[in-house]
């Protein structure tokens, strides 16, 4: 009862083709879509109305997550097939707007999501259906593939990424042979600088410029981590928007069918447990990290949470341009209160302040594509030759020449 993560292969299309939005469908339990044994009227659970997932899956979800914890920007379809939100939402017409359809298991989430948290039953059958399109390029002659209000000769790109990976195992003589083992892990929260690589007035010697800076991803600021300056919920149930919610945990046994589940008063106001061990050594107090509604759709590890499908990092990637906050309703980029978004240390000579919000970034210029309804007018890199540093954590250590410790196996 693992939570993984799932992403589509980065290495190879990441460079050549960009996230249009990921469909996900995740099973409900009890008797399948289709299924004569469907509720209400028999006391049996009830079904969605899906047709590709007939006799797959139930997509009814009987406690369905509030709008306002729901995945920002994301659709919420009314079956779990998506399909007139689908057609609705061709080129991302419907991210940030679509009203949010309630009982399906159904959504389609929006192009910042990079990959998917996936905890799962044996048996039972989830599904993460990542849409992919090229990136628009210039034709050269008007109006070009980024659309009519772009310039002919305009193109779009898809930044710069990568990952920091704790290099435990030198099987090779040489560490230009290295490659990463799959039993290695990555590492969080590693500052990464981007240079742009320019010339001096010679013309002759190269010079770099810190144009961007982030930090690897975190699974665990991320799983119980919240959106900044968010709100969830009302009154005694009142909080911020975590950044992970799951629906399914049932406090009703009166209704029909009653949706019993004595599982949900452990769980009853319970916090994220690293919010409670950092609000005791120097952290944020944890009256400050709320989870909403008495903790009823809080995510955790374990066979109870059942089927779910969530927006989630694994630890240890970057991406250029950086990116500040999302907003916890539309999921565009913004710059959280309180941020000032630049290179260099705010206040001094050495800062150099953002171009466009949502980043560090200082030389982002808007993204041209206009037919991109998600991504037009957002942080994109211009063309030019860059430089990835990695600022080494306390402890870590670049890979030497010398540093092998395998001979075989």
């Amino acid at each position: 009862f693992n939570w993984y993560v799932v992403q589509a292969d980065d290495s190879s299309t990441a460079t050549r083709y960009k996230t249009t939005g990921i469909h996900t469908v995740y099973d409900a339990g009890g008797p399948a879509d289709g299924s004569p044994s469907c509720g209400s009227t028999n006391g049996a659970r009830p079904c969605g109305t899906s047709t590709a997932y007939n006799f797959l899956a139930n997509t009814y979800e009987a406690v369905p997550l509030p709008a306002d914890l729901s995945v920002p920007g994301a659709v919420y379809c009314s079956a779990a097939d998506c399909t007139t939100e689908g057609t609705a939402n061709i080129n991302g017409a419907q991210f940030g707007s679509a009203s949010h359809q309630a009982n399906s298991t159904g959504r389609i989430d929006p192009p910042w999501v990079g990959s998917e948290a996936w905890s799962g039953l044996t048996s039972q059958g989830n599904w993460i259906e990542i849409g992919k399109a090229p990136y628009c390029a210039g034709t050269g002659t008007a109006p070009g593939q980024c659309g009519a209000t772009a310039p002919a000769t305009a193109a779009e790109n898809g930044g710069i990424h990568g990952i920091v990976d704790y290099a435990s195992t030198r099987p090779f003589d040489s560490a230009q042979q290295m490659i990463q083992q799959p039993w290695e892990s990555y590492v969080p929260n590693v500052t990464i600088n981007l240079y742009q690589e320019s010339f001096a007035a010679d013309g002759v010697t190269a010079i770099l410029k810190m144009v961007d800076t982030t930090k690897t991803s975190s699974w665990d600021d991320w799983a119980q981590g919240f959106y900044p300056s968010s709100t969830a919920g009302s009154g005694t149930g009142a909080g911020q928007k975590p950044y992970m919610s799951c629906p399914g945990q049932g406090t009703n046994t009166s209704a029909s069918p009653a949706i019993p589940d004595m599982f949900f008063f452990t769980l009853f106001d319970q916090p994220n447990y690293l919010n409670y061990y950092n609000s005791l050594h120097g952290g944020p107090a944890l009256s400050t990290t709320t989870v909403p509604y008495n903790s009823q759709y809080k995510c955790y590890d374990a066979m109870h949470i059942w089927n779910q499908v969530q927006p989630a990092p694994f630890d240890g990637k970057y991406s250029f341009p950086s990116v500040l906050g999302l907003d916890p309703a539309t999921g565009k980029q913004i710059t959280p209160a309180g941020v000032t978004a630049g290179v260099g240390t705010p206040g001094t000579s050495t800062f150099v302040a953002s171009s466009m919000p949502g980043t560090n970034c200082t030389i982002c210029v808007a993204n041209p594509d206009s037919t991109d309804h998600y991504r037009s007018g957002t942080p994109m890199l211009p063309p030019g030759k860059y430089v990835v540093e990695v600022v080494m954590p306390p402890g870590y250590e670049v890979y030497k020449e010398e540093d092998k410790k395998l001979l075989i196996g």
